[in-house]
């Protein structure tokens, strides 16, 4: 795969997941944009309290360049904001 290979939905989902629950293991590339993704969104991530805020390393590294025209941080936008909705509907910070 190339270095700025198409990201397939399936495959946004999942680095999304990974950004906003802070789980890694869906391989060498898909774990280095969810990092470089939390990074870039922290703030949003503990504004909701999302679990993905507590793994995130403060970097100098810029955002890497998305060739699907950000269609990976809308995924992204999508899970953190399903995330926030199912927390507070329960009460629970941790609910996923």
């Amino acid at each position: 795969m190339g270095r700025h290979a198409k990201i397939g939905r399936a495959e946004a989902d999942r680095i999304a997941r990974a950004v906003v629950s802070g789980r890694r293991g869906a391989g060498a590339r898909a774990d280095a944009l969810a990092a470089k993704l939390a990074s870039a969104m922290r703030s949003r991530l503990e504004a909701v309290q999302a679990p993905g805020a507590a793994r995130v390393q403060r970097s100098s590294r810029a955002v890497p360049r998305l060739g699907d025209g950000g269609r990976l941080l809308a995924r992204v936008e999508k899970h953190l904001a399903s995330w926030a909705l199912v927390s507070d509907r329960r009460g629970d910070p941790d609910a996923r």
